[in-house]
């Protein structure tokens, strides 16, 4: 009996020596549920990031690679949800407390001078965090494109350029030169504001050294020659993204052109070629660009530990992998050691569609008093 009771003792000895050794070594997977009701994991660290529409693939491939390398902050993981729609319409819902993202990546800095403008007047402070390694930076960039079909676009243009008198006159005609076009509203979406801002440049002869001034808005002979080439648009939509999808979905049918990201042009030529014929990329004979920048926010719902992880995951968008990712997209990179002159690059590959590695002029950002002088006359003159 002494002998059956000490190989008892033994024996759960050695168990709780098992059991210890497997609590403190992580164990082996039968162990795992006594290991979590000793050690919880830790809670993840969760943060939204809100995007513009377009970057929505290459963000969503992108931020896969990011959470399967496992990122902590102070041991606990991190779970990136995003967030898409037009850039505008993001801006517009943070201010009106419909949207609390942890971070924000719009098409174009314009957006976040437009959310520190709205911030200001409403809080009298800054939405934004400025200082050192959370600065906002780009995470690449894009110009605008007019989009058509290769037919089209050989009777109407030469070379690879558009020219904005020659469009409107299309948009505008009567008879069967008319152009049906589709944009976006530059109320909720950056490529349709950043269309009528080339337009205003246009109107007023292209001087790109002139600061754009609220007054060139307010000229009614400017508004009545805007508000004619707006009513006779085809399409408008609220997302890039869904305006060059629905080219393609639909033809030319319903869509001749659009104006719209060279990056969605690159996504979908493969696509629309093989259902309506060769599509046609061209350019403005001055561009904007757009910078996508990622901001995070200080907003009363962000902590710390998610600012710090919207940093890590900003630090890893810029990596040559992401970076390399993102012109598979058809983003040209802001990360300078990714090339758009490799033989692998979309720009290569695609440069029969009209692609161009180099933009010749581009304009400066307009003052945020002008781009919103632009949107109050979309609002409550031209009204679609």
């Amino acid at each position: 009996m002494l002998r059956i009771g000490r190989i008892v003792g033994i024996a759960y000895l050695g168990l709780c020596v098992v059991l210890f050794a497997s609590l403190i070594l992580g164990g082996p997977g039968f162990y795992a549920p006594l290991s979590s009701l000793v050690a919880p994991a830790p809670e993840p660290v969760t943060i939204t990031l809100a995007v513009s529409s377009e970057k929505e693939a290459w963000l969503n491939d992108a931020v896969a690679r990011f959470e399967a390398s496992k990122p902590t902050v102070g041991r606990r993981p991190i779970d990136v949800e995003l967030e898409s729609a037009g850039s505008l319409k993001l801006i517009d819902d943070i201010l009106n407390g419909r949207l609390r993202p942890t971070a924000i990546s719009p098409a174009s800095t314009i957006e976040l001078r437009l959310l520190e403008a709205g911030w200001q007047q409403r809080t009298g402070g800054a939405p934004l965090l400025t200082g050192g390694s959370f600065t906002p930076q780009p995470l690449v960039f894009t110009p605008l494109v007019l989009l058509t079909w290769s037919d089209i676009g050989a009777q109407r243009w030469n070379g690879d350029t558009f020219t904005w008198e020659d469009l409107y006159a299309a948009v505008t005609a009567t008879d069967q030169n008319y152009l049906k076009l589709g944009h976006t509203r530059p109320t909720s979406s950056n490529s349709g504001l950043a269309m009528e801002l080339l337009l205003l440049y246009s109107y007023y002869d292209y001087d790109t050294s002139r600061q754009l001034q609220v007054s060139d808005i307010q000229n009614p002979a400017f508004q009545r020659w805007l508000t004619t080439f707006e009513q006779n648009v085809s399409v408008l939509e609220d997302s890039s993204e869904t305006l060059v999808r629905n080219m393609v979905l639909f033809g030319p049918s319903r869509y001749e052109a659009v104006i719209s990201y060279e990056n969605l042009a690159v996504q979908y030529a493969l696509t629309g070629e093989s259902r309506w014929g060769e599509i046609r990329i061209y350019y403005p004979p001055a561009n904007l660009y757009s910078d996508h920048p990622f901001a995070i926010l200080q907003g009363d719902w962000v902590d710390a530990d998610q600012q710090e992880a919207a940093r890590m995951l900003r630090d890893y968008l810029l990596g040559s992998e992401s970076q390399q990712l993102a012109l598979s997209y058809g983003f040209r990179p802001a990360n300078p050691e990714v090339s758009i002159q490799a033989d692998d690059s979309p720009f290569q590959r695609l440069a029969r569609y009209g692609l161009r590695p180099s933009i010749d002029q581009l304009i400066a950002e307009p003052p945020v008093e002008v781009v919103q002088a632009l949107r109050d006359l979309w609002t409550h003159t031209i009204q679609r």
